[in-house]
């Protein structure tokens, strides 16, 4: 076997090794690490390196031809003014970049050439022209040779293989990212069912204050926050902590007022927090949120997650002071009903019989009680005395002035003194105890 027919089975081989390697690859890093590493290896070259589209590299590819936006670079070998991981602008990648733009009418991927100092820069697109994921920068010293047609075309083989590898990469990548996505949106669903639960079954605003602060504490990883809603006579601090000092009134009009989410603002820093959430209500609501303390930044998904808690947050409160106003009429109904059994019990059941007259009487109260008063008595002199009132207004301030005026008659029936003096005492007696 000749040795031009070795060479060609060994480039084979290799074509077909790498191939495997890079169709079992899932790492895009992986990936651009081996198609230089191969061809630095055949060919004894010390520096190279890779940068794929900067769309491509965050997993948001739509095709197109390089030159696109910016590029990011996934791996590189050799003194270079880049370094691996860093995005480079469109216009200042190289020469290399923009000689393959200006090559747009051929569909074979030739190497572009350009100098920089004493190196040779080769550059070979990784994909075709009309989905050209990235490029594939070999750097040449003076005493290497050119690299030949038949070199040439090995490289762009282990170009376009590892620009398969790449795209399946990238697929299955974005992927994972869709499928993080999702379970963290089923934990976040699970954890605002958890939340709701434990809201409902607080009756407590401390409670709910207490169970709000340590759900953000938790979830997201922060100590510092605050819960404001605008009432009829400003804003009112629902709960915080971790705070350097509460808000003012005029703060709070402040934030509300300028941008729902603030970030690195003088008056956000002096307080100690990252940002603030203004969420439009019924009535204005502030959420002030200190920084991670994992030092990552909020995302719309902690953003909604907030709102979300914040809503269940209000509402318990709310409930608690429904449910206090519940109580409370509750109270003030058995107390008027305790009051309509006395008020009852005022009007004689036990009427006295005279042969002359027929007696009886009938008091119905619009009210649970009420002001109309209704009496029948025998003075000590034998005599029938009948008195009826009817007390201005109604309800409870009527009911007391009645129960008033029934136990003064009582108490000047058995004292020997005429109608109209008794009359005139209990009149002055009312004069001196109740407002006009």
């Amino acid at each position: 076997m000749s040795d031009s027919e070795s060479l060609s089975r060994l480039n084979t081989r290799l074509l077909l090794e790498s191939s495997r390697t890079f169709l079992e690859a899932r790492d895009p890093h992986f990936i651009a690490r081996n198609i230089a590493l191969v061809v630095m290896g055949k060919f004894m070259i010390s520096r190279a390196a890779v940068a794929v589209k900067q769309e491509i590299a965050t997993g948001e590819s739509d095709g197109g031809t390089v030159g696109d936006g910016g590029y990011k670079v996934l791996f590189i070998r050799g003194a270079s003014t880049y370094s691996e991981g860093e995005f480079l602008p469109g216009e200042s990648v190289s020469l290399c970049f923009q000689s393959i733009l200006e090559e747009s009418s051929s569909t074979k991927n030739q190497p572009q050439i350009f100098k920089e100092g004493q190196i040779q820069h080769v550059c070979f697109r990784i994909g075709s022209e009309s989905d050209a994921l990235g490029i594939l920068i070999l750097g040449l010293s003076d005493s290497q040779n050119r690299l030949t047609e038949e070199t040439s075309d090995w490289i762009e083989q282990i170009c376009n293989l590892g620009a398969v590898a790449l795209k399946n990469g990238l697929l299955i990548q974005e992927l994972k990212e869709v499928n993080r996505e999702l379970d963290r949106k089923v934990v976040d669903l699970k954890t605002l069912f958890d939340v709701a639960k434990e809201f409902n079954s607080l009756l407590s605003r401390d409670q709910i204050s207490s169970l709000f602060k340590y759900t953000l504490m938790g979830q997201l990883l922060m100590n510092k926050a605050f819960l404001a809603v605008k009432k009829e006579k400003g804003f009112k601090v629902v709960t915080s902590i971790g705070l350097r000092r509460s808000p003012t009134q005029e703060e709070m009009t402040q934030l509300s007022a300028t941008q729902t989410i603030q970030k690195e603002t003088p008056l956000l820093q002096e307080l100690g927090l990252h940002l603030c959430m203004k969420i439009d209500q019924e009535n204005i609501v502030l959420v002030g949120l200190g920084p991670k303390l994992n030092h990552q930044e909020y995302s719309e998904a902690d953003l909604q997650l907030v709102e979300s808690i914040t809503n269940l947050t209000l509402l318990s409160t709310e409930k608690t002071y429904l449910l206090d106003e519940m109580i409370e009429k509750k109270r003030m109904a058995e107390e008027l009903s305790i009051a309509r059994t006395i008020q009852q019990g005022l009007i004689p059941r036990d009427i006295p019989s005279f042969d002359s007259v027929d007696t009886a009487l009938l008091n119905i109260p619009s009210r649970e009680v009420g002001g109309d008063y209704v009496d029948i008595a025998q003075s000590p002199d034998g005599n029938l005395i009948f008195a009826i009132a009817d007390v201005s207004g109604k309800g409870v301030p009527a009911a007391l002035l009645m129960a008033n005026l029934q136990a003064m008659l009582h108490v000047l029936l058995p004292v020997e003194i005429s109608l109209s003096e008794a009359v005139e005492r209990i009149n002055n007696l009312l004069v001196q105890h109740t407002p006009e």
